[in-house]
C-alpha cells in the first residue's frame, strides 16, 4: 500500500461516498478551503470516544451530585413548609399578648387616674391640715401662759375647805338641837302630872342611861354631818376639780408635744434623708404639694357630706367665703369641661384615622377579592364605584394637601407685631 494513501479500514467506503457526492453535486458542501479533508483516523476516532465515555461519566457523576441536591433541596422545603397548627397557635399568642397589652393599658389609665384623685385628695387634706395647724398656731401665743405656768392653789379650794368646815358645823349644831328638843320634850312628857308611882332611884338611873346615850348622840353627830358634807358637797367638787386639772395637765401635754413638734419640723426639713426611700418619697412630696401660706383662716361650715363630694371630686372646700366656694367650683367645671374637650378632639382624631386606615384597607382587601373572583369573567374585572369620581376624589385630596401645606408655610413665613421691623413700618405708615 501506498504511504501517501491513508490506512483505513473505510477507505474503500469513503471513496465511494465521495464519488457519489461529487455526482449528485454536493461535495463542495463538505470540502475546507484548502480542498478535500481527509478521512478521520481510528486512534483519533478511539481518542474522541474514550473523550466522550469521560464526558458521560462526569455528567454521570454530576447527576448524580444534582439528584442529591435535589433530593436535600425537597427535604428542606418540606421543612420550610408551614405548619398550620404552628401558625394558629402563633396567631393565638399573638391575639392573647394583643389582649393581654389593651387590658393592661386600660389598667395603667386606670391607675393613673386614681392616682390623679389621691394627689388631689391629699393637696386638699394637707390644705385642711394646714389650715387647721394654722388656727392652732394663732391660738398657741395666749396658751403659753397656761402650757408653762405650774397650777396654783387658788383662794376658791380655801373657800370651799372653810365653807365645808361652817356647814359640818352648822349642820352638827342643828341636829344637836333637834336631839335635844326631843330629849326635853320626852323628858317633859315621859309621864302624867301629879304621878309619883315610879321609885326615885328608878327615875335617876333612866335619866342617867339617857345622858349616857345623848352624849353619844352627840359624839357621832359631827362625824356624820362631816360624812354627810363630803359625799354631796366636798367629794362632787373635788372630782370637778380633778378632772379639770387632769384635762388641764393632758392639754398641756398635747400642747408641749404639738410645741415641740413643729420646732422640730424645719429641722428635718432641712436636714438630708436617712434613707433613698426618704429621699424619694420627700422629692415625690415635694413635687406635686405646693408651698402653703401659714396664716390663720376661718373656713366654712360645711356639711360632713358635701365635703366628702367636694374631697371626691378633688375641689379644695377650704374656702372662708362662699363666694370663693363658687369660684373654685366654676373654675373646677371649666378645667374639667377644657379637658372633656381636649379628650373628645383627640379621641375623635384618632378614631378617624383608624376609620380611614381600616377602610381603606377593607378597600384594598374588596379589590383584591373582586379581581380575583371575576379574573375568568368576559369582563376581567369589576368596580363598586365610579372610577371617575374616584380619580376626581383623589385629585382634590391632592389639592387639600397642598392648600393645607401652602396655609402651613404661610403661617410659618408670618410676620410678628413684635417684629422691629414691622414695629417700624407700622409707626411710619399706620397713621
Amino acid at each position: 500500500m501506498d504511504r501517501g494513501i491513508p490506512t483505513s479500514r473505510h477507505f474503500t467506503d469513503e471513496g465511494g461516498v465521495g464519488a457519489t457526492l461529487k455526482k449528485k453535486g454536493l461535495l463542495h458542501q463538505y470540502e475546507g478551503e484548502g480542498g478535500p479533508s481527509r478521512p478521520i483516523l481510528d486512534h483519533e476516532i478511539a481518542s474522541a470516544i474514550e473523550s466522550l465515555q469521560s464526558s458521560t461519566s462526569a455528567i454521570e457523576a454530576q447527576c448524580k451530585v444534582l439528584e442529591a441536591q435535589k433530593d436535600a433541596l425537597m427535604k428542606l422545603k418540606a421543612l420550610d413548609k408551614p405548619n398550620l397548627d404552628v401558625e394558629h397557635a402563633r396567631n393565638e399568642r399573638k391575639r392573647k399578648e394583643g389582649q393581654e397589652k389593651a387590658r393592661l393599658d386600660v389598667s395603667l389609665a386606670d391607675a393613673q387616674r386614681e392616682s390623679e384623685a389621691d394627689k388631689c385628695a391629699l393637696k386638699s387634706y394637707l390644705s385642711e391640715r394646714f389650715a387647721s395647724d394654722d388656727q392652732i398656731l394663732s391660738k398657741l401665743p395666749g396658751l403659753v401662759s397656761q402650757i408653762m405656768t405650774e397650777p396654783e392653789v387658788s383662794e376658791d379650794e380655801k373657800s370651799i375647805e372653810q365653807w365645808c368646815k361652817a356647814i359640818i358645823s352648822f349642820r352638827t349644831a342643828e341636829i344637836k338641837a333637834r336631839v335635844d328638843t326631843i330629849y326635853l320634850t320626852h323628858a317633859a312628857g315621859g309621864g302624867p302630872n301629879g304621878t309619883f308611882d315610879e321609885a326615885e332611884a328608878e327615875l335617876k338611873e333612866r335619866k342617867a342611861a339617857l345622858q349616857a346615850e345623848l352624849e353619844e348622840l352627840h359624839s357621832e353627830i359631827a362625824s356624820v354631818a362631816a360624812m354627810v358634807v363630803e359625799h354631796e358637797i366636798r367629794k362632787p367638787m373635788a372630782d370637778v376639780k380633778e378632772g379639770k386639772d387632769r384635762d388641764m395637765r393632758q392639754a398641756r401635754t398635747a400642747w408641749l408635744n404639738y410645741a415641740a413638734a413643729a420646732k422640730r419640723m424645719p429641722d428635718m426639713d432641712v436636714a438630708p434623708a436617712p434613707t433613698p426611700a426618704h429621699k424619694r418619697a420627700k422629692s415625690s412630696v415635694a413635687a406635686f404639694t405646693p408651698v402653703v401660706k401659714l396664716r390663720p383662716n376661718n373656713a366654712l361650715d360645711l356639711p360632713v357630706a358635701l365635703q366628702d363630694a367636694l374631697r371626691h371630686a378633688g375641689v379644695s372646700f377650704n374656702h372662708d367665703k362662699i363666694e370663693s366656694l363658687q369660684d373654685s367650683l366654676m373654675q373646677a367645671q371649666m378645667e374639667r369641661g377644657k379637658k372633656l374637650q381636649e379628650h373628645y378632639e383627640s379621641s375623635a382624631s384618632g378614631t378617624h384615622e383608624k376609620l380611614a386606615e381600616r377602610s381603606s384597607k377593607a378597600d384594598g382587601d374588596m379589590v383584591v377579592i373582586m379581581a380575583a373572583l371575576y379574573k375568568h369573567a368576559p369582563f376581567g374585572t369589576i368596580r363598586l364605584t365610579n372610577g371617575k369620581v374616584d380619580a376626581q376624589v383623589k385629585k382634590m385630596e391632592a389639592e387639600l394637601e397642598d392648600k393645607d401645606r401652602e396655609l402651613l408655610e404661610a403661617e410659618g413665613s408670618e410676620l410678628s407685631l413684635g417684629d422691629a421691623k414691622v414695629r417700624a413700618f407700622v409707626a411710619k405708615y399706620g397713621r
